[in-house]
């Protein structure tokens, strides 16, 4: 038990044998006859593989055809969530990297990396993004790679899984087109953004105490707000249906590249307004009109994203992350943060260090 202490890097559970369940049992994310997950007494449940391991298959996909990590001392970490009454579904997933041939028939899988890089190859096509970036699958045969950002960080992703068929309701029902034929990296939307942080402050929440008493009612919240996340994405990727909206589409997507570019710096929305030539008042009603957050909130929302992912790549400190992400008052800083992932900052960076 000594000699499997000491794990190959930062930000990885204490594995004590090769194969193991932590916590809350083996049967992770095994879906029932009808597509829904088997719930159980508690909502989240946790999966440790220690390698070298290719016969034992990580149950996170529909069918997994082969697995292998990297290196020798390689280890997988899955906790997953149920959803009840729903076909979603959501998983953390740290690993020191590893290779996985899977099938997955009738789910959409959208992956949304915090730390490393996942690259993935689709009938001969290859897909590849690292933190900040968002892959999104139709149902189908892919060979995935994941790995970690450096020796003293391990990739880290978090993941989301529904039915297809829900996906085409849901654009039926908001008369809108399905974007999604086979595969493609999307851009990154504010509703990607706000997915991404409505996934992480629930993974997280339920990570720190996953037998809360709330859970059932936490949870069909998270199922709601879920639904909403993803009817706002497919109605930001659906074409513009006249020149207006045309022009006000292309203000928000221009606003959008500046400040993902100049996110680091001190710019101001009238900054952005400048060089967009026009005002800030037009900018606010271009995004309204999209549904969108305040141009401002959404360029908090950008800077607290590359804050999470500096932190959990275990290269700065809290302080560090916060300056190179461009906040100023670091106590604004902490509370913003926690508000979107349900963790401070601190907590993070903690927890990080601690299971090393």
């Amino acid at each position: 038990m000594s000699k499997l202490r000491n794990l190959p890097c930062r930000g990885m559970p204490r594995c004590r044998s090769s194969f193991e369940t932590v916590r809350f049992g083996y049967s992770l994310l095994q879906r029932g006859r009808a597509g829904r997950w088997n719930v159980a007494e508690t909502a989240m449940q946790r999966f440790v593989l220690r390698g070298p391991q290719e016969a034992i298959e990580p149950r996170l996909f529909d069918r997994t055809e082969s697995f292998r990590f990297l290196d020798k001392a390689g280890c997988l970490d899955i906790a997953s969530l149920r959803l009840p009454d729903s076909p979603l579904g959501l998983a953390r997933v740290r690993s020191t990297g590893h290779e996985i041939l899977l099938e997955e028939p009738d789910r959409i899988s959208v992956i949304l990396p915090w730390s490393g890089t996942v690259t993935s190859e689709v009938d001969g096509d290859v897909f590849r993004t690292g933190a900040h970036g968002v892959l999104v699958f139709d149902p189908n045969r892919r060979r995935t790679t994941v790995q970690r950002a450096s020796p003293a960080a391990p990739y880290i992703a978090d993941l989301l899984t529904f039915p297809k068929a829900d996906l085409q309701e849901t654009c039926r029902r908001n008369d809108l087109p399905l974007m999604l034929n086979h595969h493609l990296l999307v851009p990154n939307l504010p509703a990607v953004g706000h997915l991404r942080r409505l996934i992480s402050a629930t993974l997280t929440q339920f990570e720190h105490d996953p037998e809360q008493h709330a859970a059932v009612r936490t949870l069909s919240h998270v199922t709601a707000s879920l639904a909403d996340a993803l009817t706002e994405i497919a109605a930001a990727l659906a074409p513009p249906t006249d020149s207006s909206a045309s022009a006000g589409q292309r203000r928000v997507r221009l606003a959008l590249e500046v400040m993902e570019a100049l996110h680091p710096e001190p710019v101001s929305i009238s900054d952005i307004c400048s060089r967009l030539d026009c005002s800030a008042r037009s900018l606010q009603l271009a995004f309204l009109e999209y549904g969108l957050p305040s141009p401002h909130d959404v360029l908090t929302h950008i800077r607290l994203d590359r804050a999470r992912s500096y932190l959990l790549e275990g290269t700065m400190n809290v302080t560090q992350a916060a300056t190179e992400a461009g906040f100023v008052h670091m106590s604004r800083f902490s509370g913003l943060y926690m508000r979107a992932f349900g963790e401070y900052p601190i907590r993070t960076l903690g927890s990080r260090r601690s299971e090393h």
